[in-house]
């Protein structure tokens, strides 16, 4: 191995003992690349005439030169060999390392991309997601629905249950001599006073401030034809006290000592269920229907609770009989004395010129004096249209102009109307006998509106007038007008 080594370009020397064949390094003298056992180029000097590092060339070639003690090594070197003692190393080329950094960087930037993508749902994906959480949640919709539904159907059922428990507490408190404990601990006079409050504001107003028993007020006497009529002349509801002795005092004369019985099989069923909104609240229960034999309309207690809860009690009381009933009580009639009333007409008769009752003023004297006493017909119209309209009269309902109109239809022979008319006083016979003066004056008015045409008397003598008639079971003077004209009817 060589120990000197010559630079090809400008012949500097350099000590190669430790250097290994195909190094390179970069000479200090002109900065070109020296080979370790390359041939030396020619050099534009002579040979033995160059001084190289201050000493003199032999045999024609320059003496070697020692490197000088602590120089750094020349950098450079290929196959990582051990750099020469001296000259200045060659620098180090960092290309390919900044080459591999940046594919490196590529490779994991693509690495990291394909990740991504590949995390991302597809739209099927997507779309089936959306219909799972749609579906939970519809799930969850109805089972919160019917959990719900549940429990109002739970709280409901409780509601009914406690509304036909106190059905037969009601009818025995209505019959027994009480002092009114019951009905106050077990009625909400409250919603009492609340529910007649929104009743007088609605459209028939009027009529119930009409009614003493939900309303304050006086009694007020009217001059009438046949005599003076009392009135109850209502100014607003009643309060909760007032209402609730107000009740005490009208069961007490009314139904106390009679025989009140629950009709169980009416309450209980689906259609006595009733929803009110009252007072911005909302009940629900069941209407209690309690029978009695003074009065010819049952008895109507509305029992239940606030929406959601189950403490019942009875919250509105429909007796419509209450009205007729404390009038007749409180105010009856007066009727003016006829001229046959009178004593000093005793044995005279009407009809007799030869011995003529004295005439009353003001009193019409064409009006004849007696009519025959009316007895039942035993007719019944046949089935149909008739036999439906007859139901209604023996309700107590007023009739529509249809049905006004189907009992008048030509196709209805003169018998089966004959036959109704006969069933419609058979009624009116029975409404006397119960004192459902009511009653009398629905039917009497239903069958003036369906043979007004046909009949020779006034209005007023067929229509009974339950606030100016007295008491029907002993002025039944409709009945027999009604009665007459069934007798001259041809069929």
């Amino acid at each position: 191995m060589a120990s000197t080594i010559t630079c090809a370009s400008c012949g500097m020397q350099y000590d190669g003992s430790s250097l290994q064949p195909g190094v390179q390094f970069k000479c200090t003298g002109c900065g070109e690349m020296v080979l370790v056992g390359g041939a030396p180029a020619a050099v534009g000097v002579k040979r033995g005439t160059r001084k190289v590092g201050g000493g003199a060339m032999q045999g024609g070639r320059p003496a070697p030169q020692r490197a000088a003690a602590g120089r750094p090594a020349p950098g450079g070197y290929q196959n990582q060999q051990q750099q020469p003692q001296f000259g200045a190393p060659p620098k180090k080329d960092n290309t390919m390392m900044f080459v591999g950094i940046g594919i490196g960087v590529v490779v994991v930037g693509v690495l990291i991309a394909v990740v991504v993508m590949s995390g991302k749902p597809s739209p099927q994906q997507e779309q089936a997601r959306a219909e799972e959480d749609a579906n939970a949640k519809k799930k969850k919709e109805v089972a919160d629905e019917d959990a719900k539904r549940k429990k109002t159907n739970d709280s409901m059922e409780a509601v009914y249950r406690g509304a036909h428990e106190l059905g037969p507490k009601i009818a025995a408190a209505l019959s027994a001599k009480d002092d009114g404990g019951f009905f106050k601990t077990n009625v909400d006079w409250g919603m009492m006073t609340a529910k007649q409050r929104e009743v007088l504001q609605g459209k028939d107003g009027a009529k119930w401030l009409g009614d003493p028993l939900y309303c304050v007020g006086e009694w007020v006497k009217e001059e009438k034809e046949k005599g003076i009529l009392v009135r109850w002349a209502g100014k607003a509801e009643r309060g909760p006290d007032d209402m609730q002795q107000r009740f005490a005092t009208y069961f007490g004369f009314q139904y106390q000592g009679s025989e009140c019985t629950y009709d169980k099989a009416l309450s209980e069923h689906e259609k006595s269920a009733f929803s009110w909104a009252v007072a911005g609240k909302r009940f629900l229960g069941k209407k209690v229907q309690i029978n009695n034999k003074t009065s010819a309309k049952p008895l109507l207690f509305y029992c239940g609770a606030e929406e959601g809860k189950t403490n019942v009690m009875i919250i509105w009381i429909d007796d419509p009989k209450a009205k007729e009933n404390i009038t007749k009580k409180e105010a009856p009639y007066e009727r003016k004395p006829r001229p046959e009333d009178d004593p000093q007409n005793l044995g005279t008769d009407p009809q007799d010129p030869m011995n003529p009752t004295r005439p009353d003023p003001g009193t019409d004297t064409t009006e004849p004096v007696e009519l025959p006493v009316a007895v039942k017909t035993g007719d019944q119209p046949p089935a149909g249209a008739l036999s439906n309209v007859l139901r209604d009269i023996r309700d107590g309902n007023n009739l529509s102009e249809p049905q006004i109109k189907s009992v008048q239809n030509a196709t209805n022979s003169k018998e089966d109307k004959k036959k109704f008319l006969g069933a419609c006083i058979d009624i009116i016979m029975d409404m006397r006998d119960k004192n459902d003066r009511s009653g009398i004056a629905a039917a009497t008015s239903n069958l003036y509106k369906i043979f007004k045409n046909m009949l020779t008397r006034d209005q007023k003598d067929y229509i009974y007038d339950f606030q100016l008639g007295g008491d029907p079971t002993t002025d039944d003077w409709p009945v027999r007008c009604w009665y007459e004209f069934y007798q001259t009817y041809k069929a």
